[in-house]
Protein backbone atom coordinates (compact mmCIF):
# COMPACT_ATOMS: atom_id res chain seq x y z
CA UNK A 1 0.00 0.00 0.00
CA UNK A 2 2.74 2.59 0.81
CA UNK A 3 4.21 1.84 -2.60
CA UNK A 4 0.86 2.75 -4.21
CA UNK A 5 0.96 6.18 -2.63
CA UNK A 6 4.37 6.75 -4.20
CA UNK A 7 3.09 6.06 -7.73
CA UNK A 8 3.53 9.17 -9.97
CA UNK A 9 0.34 8.29 -11.91
CA UNK A 10 -1.71 8.41 -8.72
CA UNK A 11 -0.21 11.77 -7.83
CA UNK A 12 -1.05 13.03 -11.33
CA UNK A 13 -4.68 11.84 -11.11
CA UNK A 14 -5.23 13.35 -7.66
CA UNK A 15 -3.64 16.65 -8.65
CA UNK A 16 -5.64 16.72 -11.88
CA UNK A 17 -8.89 16.14 -10.02
CA UNK A 18 -8.10 18.91 -7.57
CA UNK A 19 -7.22 21.32 -10.34
CA UNK A 20 -10.33 20.40 -12.31
CA UNK A 21 -12.55 20.94 -9.28
CA UNK A 22 -10.84 24.21 -8.41
CA UNK A 23 -11.24 25.46 -11.99
CA UNK A 24 -14.96 24.56 -12.03
CA UNK A 25 -15.43 26.38 -8.73
CA UNK A 26 -13.48 29.38 -10.02
CA UNK A 27 -15.50 29.50 -13.24
CA UNK A 28 -18.73 29.35 -11.22
CA UNK A 29 -17.62 32.18 -8.95
CA UNK A 30 -16.64 34.32 -11.97
CA UNK A 31 -20.17 34.21 -13.38
CA UNK A 32 -22.25 37.37 -12.89
CA UNK A 33 -24.61 37.07 -9.96
CA UNK A 34 -28.38 37.19 -10.34
CA UNK A 35 -29.99 37.50 -6.93
CA UNK A 36 -33.66 37.59 -6.01
CA UNK A 37 -33.86 39.15 -2.56
CA UNK A 38 -36.50 38.14 -0.06
CA UNK A 39 -37.52 41.78 0.46
CA UNK A 40 -38.12 42.25 -3.28
CA UNK A 41 -40.14 39.04 -3.45
CA UNK A 42 -42.24 40.12 -0.48
CA UNK A 43 -42.86 43.53 -2.05
CA UNK A 44 -43.93 42.02 -5.37
CA UNK A 45 -46.16 39.54 -3.55
CA UNK A 46 -47.82 42.45 -1.75
CA UNK A 47 -48.58 44.18 -5.05
CA UNK A 48 -50.05 40.97 -6.48
CA UNK A 49 -52.17 40.41 -3.37
CA UNK A 50 -53.64 43.89 -3.65
CA UNK A 51 -54.50 43.22 -7.29
CA UNK A 52 -56.09 39.81 -6.57
CA UNK A 53 -57.72 40.88 -3.32
CA UNK A 54 -56.37 37.83 -1.47
CA UNK A 55 -53.09 36.28 -0.26
CA UNK A 56 -50.98 34.40 -2.82
CA UNK A 57 -50.88 30.63 -2.63
CA UNK A 58 -47.52 28.85 -2.30
CA UNK A 59 -47.50 27.84 -6.02
CA UNK A 60 -48.35 31.42 -7.03
CA UNK A 61 -45.51 32.72 -4.87
CA UNK A 62 -43.13 30.25 -6.52
CA UNK A 63 -44.27 31.34 -9.99
CA UNK A 64 -43.76 34.98 -9.00
CA UNK A 65 -40.20 34.26 -7.87
CA UNK A 66 -39.48 32.39 -11.12
CA UNK A 67 -40.91 35.30 -13.13
CA UNK A 68 -38.69 37.78 -11.26
CA UNK A 69 -35.65 35.59 -11.96
CA UNK A 70 -36.63 35.25 -15.61
CA UNK A 71 -37.02 39.02 -16.01
CA UNK A 72 -33.65 39.70 -14.39
CA UNK A 73 -31.86 37.25 -16.69
CA UNK A 74 -33.59 38.71 -19.76
CA UNK A 75 -32.51 42.21 -18.66
CA UNK A 76 -28.90 41.06 -18.23
CA UNK A 77 -28.94 39.32 -21.62
CA UNK A 78 -30.29 42.48 -23.24
CA UNK A 79 -27.28 44.34 -21.88
CA UNK A 80 -24.90 41.60 -23.02
CA UNK A 81 -26.33 41.87 -26.54
CA UNK A 82 -25.60 45.58 -26.71
CA UNK A 83 -29.00 47.04 -25.94
CA UNK A 84 -29.15 50.25 -23.91
CA UNK A 85 -27.99 49.51 -20.35
CA UNK A 86 -30.40 51.83 -18.62
CA UNK A 87 -32.67 50.87 -15.71
CA UNK A 88 -35.18 53.49 -16.88
CA UNK A 89 -36.02 51.28 -19.86
CA UNK A 90 -35.69 47.99 -18.00
CA UNK A 91 -39.19 46.72 -18.79
CA UNK A 92 -38.82 47.69 -22.44
CA UNK A 93 -35.55 45.74 -22.69
CA UNK A 94 -37.13 42.71 -21.04
CA UNK A 95 -40.01 42.78 -23.53
CA UNK A 96 -37.57 43.19 -26.41
CA UNK A 97 -35.67 40.11 -25.23
CA UNK A 98 -38.91 38.15 -24.89
CA UNK A 99 -39.82 39.08 -28.45
CA UNK A 100 -36.38 38.08 -29.69
CA UNK A 101 -36.69 34.64 -28.07
CA UNK A 102 -40.24 33.93 -29.21
CA UNK A 103 -40.47 31.30 -31.96
CA UNK A 104 -42.54 31.46 -35.11
CA UNK A 105 -45.47 29.13 -34.50
CA UNK A 106 -47.75 27.39 -36.96
CA UNK A 107 -51.51 27.89 -36.50
CA UNK A 108 -53.02 25.63 -33.80
CA UNK A 109 -55.06 22.58 -34.71
CA UNK A 110 -58.72 22.22 -33.76
CA UNK A 111 -57.70 19.79 -31.02
CA UNK A 112 -55.25 22.32 -29.58
CA UNK A 113 -57.95 25.01 -29.62
CA UNK A 114 -60.35 22.70 -27.79
CA UNK A 115 -57.65 21.90 -25.21
CA UNK A 116 -57.01 25.63 -24.74
CA UNK A 117 -60.72 26.24 -24.28
CA UNK A 118 -60.96 23.46 -21.68
CA UNK A 119 -58.24 25.13 -19.58
CA UNK A 120 -60.02 28.49 -19.45
CA UNK A 121 -62.49 29.37 -16.66
CA UNK A 122 -66.14 28.84 -17.51
CA UNK A 123 -66.93 32.56 -17.47
CA UNK A 124 -64.46 33.05 -20.35
CA UNK A 125 -66.08 30.46 -22.61
CA UNK A 126 -69.80 30.75 -21.86
CA UNK A 127 -72.61 33.22 -21.46
CA UNK A 128 -73.55 33.18 -17.75
CA UNK A 129 -76.78 31.67 -16.53
CA UNK A 130 -79.90 33.85 -16.48
CA UNK A 131 -82.88 33.77 -14.17
CA UNK A 132 -86.27 35.46 -13.88
CA UNK A 133 -88.27 35.53 -10.68
CA UNK A 134 -91.30 37.01 -8.96
CA UNK A 135 -90.68 38.39 -5.49
CA UNK A 136 -91.84 40.24 -2.38
CA UNK A 137 -89.03 42.08 -0.61
CA UNK A 138 -88.81 43.55 2.88
CA UNK A 139 -86.18 45.55 4.73
CA UNK A 140 -85.97 43.03 7.61
CA UNK A 141 -87.29 39.64 8.65
CA UNK A 142 -89.60 41.04 11.34
CA UNK A 143 -91.54 42.93 8.64
CA UNK A 144 -92.48 39.75 6.77
CA UNK A 145 -96.11 38.74 7.59
CA UNK A 146 -96.10 35.32 9.25
CA UNK A 147 -98.70 33.83 6.87
CA UNK A 148 -97.51 35.47 3.66
CA UNK A 149 -95.73 32.43 2.24
CA UNK A 150 -98.82 30.26 2.66
CA UNK A 151 -101.01 32.91 0.99
CA UNK A 152 -98.64 33.19 -1.96
CA UNK A 153 -98.58 29.41 -2.37
CA UNK A 154 -102.37 29.45 -2.26
CA UNK A 155 -102.39 31.76 -5.26
CA UNK A 156 -102.77 35.24 -3.76
CA UNK A 157 -101.25 38.13 -5.70
CA UNK A 158 -97.88 39.27 -4.27
CA UNK A 159 -98.24 42.45 -2.19
CA UNK A 160 -95.89 45.41 -2.48
CA UNK A 161 -92.87 45.02 -0.21
CA UNK A 162 -90.93 47.80 1.46
CA UNK A 163 -87.38 46.97 0.34
CA UNK A 164 -85.45 47.04 -2.94
CA UNK A 165 -87.50 47.98 -5.99
CA UNK A 166 -87.05 45.49 -8.81
CA UNK A 167 -89.16 44.56 -11.79
CA UNK A 168 -91.84 42.09 -10.79
CA UNK A 169 -91.39 39.62 -12.21
CA UNK A 170 -87.73 40.48 -12.75
CA UNK A 171 -86.92 39.92 -16.44
CA UNK A 172 -84.22 37.30 -17.25
CA UNK A 173 -81.01 38.66 -15.71
CA UNK A 174 -77.45 37.34 -15.89
CA UNK A 175 -76.12 35.76 -12.71
CA UNK A 176 -73.10 38.11 -12.25
CA UNK A 177 -75.43 41.14 -12.36
CA UNK A 178 -77.64 39.66 -9.65
CA UNK A 179 -74.61 38.76 -7.52
CA UNK A 180 -73.46 42.39 -7.62
CA UNK A 181 -76.95 43.60 -6.72
CA UNK A 182 -78.06 41.05 -4.11
CA UNK A 183 -74.94 39.10 -3.07
CA UNK A 184 -73.39 35.81 -4.22
CA UNK A 185 -74.72 33.77 -1.28
CA UNK A 186 -78.31 34.78 -1.93
CA UNK A 187 -78.03 34.19 -5.68
CA UNK A 188 -76.45 30.77 -5.07
CA UNK A 189 -79.58 29.72 -3.16
CA UNK A 190 -81.83 31.32 -5.79
CA UNK A 191 -80.41 29.22 -8.62
CA UNK A 192 -81.08 25.99 -6.69
CA UNK A 193 -84.82 26.61 -6.27
CA UNK A 194 -87.40 24.67 -8.33
CA UNK A 195 -89.48 26.55 -10.87
CA UNK A 196 -92.90 28.06 -10.17
CA UNK A 197 -92.94 27.55 -6.38
CA UNK A 198 -92.86 30.26 -3.73
CA UNK A 199 -90.00 29.97 -1.23
CA UNK A 200 -88.42 32.02 1.52
CA UNK A 201 -87.69 34.11 3.32
CA UNK A 202 -84.12 34.53 2.04
CA UNK A 203 -81.67 37.21 3.21
CA UNK A 204 -79.81 39.20 0.57
CA UNK A 205 -77.53 42.21 0.85
CA UNK A 206 -80.56 44.42 0.13
CA UNK A 207 -83.24 42.88 2.34
CA UNK A 208 -85.37 39.77 2.93
CA UNK A 209 -87.24 38.12 0.06
CA UNK A 210 -90.00 35.64 -0.70
CA UNK A 211 -89.73 34.59 -4.32
CA UNK A 212 -90.83 32.29 -7.10
CA UNK A 213 -88.48 31.40 -9.96
CA UNK A 214 -90.23 31.90 -13.29
CA UNK A 215 -87.47 30.81 -15.68
CA UNK A 216 -83.87 29.68 -15.53
CA UNK A 217 -81.39 29.38 -18.37
CA UNK A 218 -78.11 27.62 -17.57
CA UNK A 219 -74.69 28.73 -18.80
CA UNK A 220 -74.57 28.76 -22.60
CA UNK A 221 -71.23 27.73 -24.18
CA UNK A 222 -70.11 30.24 -26.78
CA UNK A 223 -69.81 28.89 -30.35
CA UNK A 224 -66.26 28.01 -31.33
CA UNK A 225 -66.31 30.48 -34.22
CA UNK A 226 -67.01 33.35 -31.84
CA UNK A 227 -64.05 32.32 -29.69
CA UNK A 228 -61.58 31.23 -32.36
CA UNK A 229 -59.56 34.45 -32.48
CA UNK A 230 -59.27 34.64 -28.69
CA UNK A 231 -58.37 30.96 -28.35
CA UNK A 232 -55.71 31.21 -31.05
CA UNK A 233 -54.21 34.20 -29.24
CA UNK A 234 -54.22 32.38 -25.88
CA UNK A 235 -52.69 29.27 -27.44
CA UNK A 236 -49.97 31.27 -29.17
CA UNK A 237 -49.15 33.15 -25.97
CA UNK A 238 -48.82 29.86 -24.07
CA UNK A 239 -46.51 28.41 -26.72
CA UNK A 240 -44.36 31.53 -26.79
CA UNK A 241 -44.16 31.74 -23.00
CA UNK A 242 -43.08 28.10 -22.82
CA UNK A 243 -40.40 28.66 -25.47
CA UNK A 244 -39.06 31.76 -23.68
CA UNK A 245 -39.02 29.87 -20.40
CA UNK A 246 -36.94 27.09 -21.98
CA UNK A 247 -34.48 29.60 -23.47
CA UNK A 248 -34.11 31.40 -20.15
CA UNK A 249 -33.43 28.05 -18.49
CA UNK A 250 -30.47 27.63 -20.86
CA UNK A 251 -29.29 31.19 -20.19
CA UNK A 252 -29.21 30.51 -16.46
CA UNK A 253 -25.99 28.59 -17.06
CA UNK A 254 -24.29 31.97 -17.68
CA UNK A 255 -25.14 33.25 -14.19
CA UNK A 256 -24.73 32.41 -10.54
CA UNK A 257 -28.31 32.44 -9.29
CA UNK A 258 -29.00 33.33 -5.66
CA UNK A 259 -32.59 32.84 -4.51
CA UNK A 260 -34.10 34.08 -1.25
CA UNK A 261 -32.78 32.09 1.72
CA UNK A 262 -35.15 29.58 3.25
CA UNK A 263 -36.04 31.68 6.30
CA UNK A 264 -36.89 34.76 4.23
CA UNK A 265 -38.81 32.65 1.75
CA UNK A 266 -40.84 31.12 4.54
CA UNK A 267 -41.71 34.57 5.82
CA UNK A 268 -42.95 35.52 2.36
CA UNK A 269 -44.92 32.29 2.07
CA UNK A 270 -46.46 32.91 5.48
CA UNK A 271 -48.35 35.81 3.93
CA UNK A 272 -50.16 33.37 1.63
Amino acid sequence: MPALFREPLLHFLVLGSLLFGADALWQQQRKPVVEIKAQALTAQAGVAEQRFGRPLTAPELQRLESKMLEDEILFREAQVRGMVADNRVRNTLIQMMRSALKPVTAPPSEKELEETRARLPLESTSLPAKISFEHVSFTSLDRVPADLLEKLRAGEKPPAGDAVRLGNPLPPTFRPQLERLLGAEFVGKLFKLPLNEWHGPFQSTRGVHLLRVVSLQPDQPLPMEEMRHMLESRWREAQEDKAVEMEVEKLKANYRVIRPDSSANKQAEARS
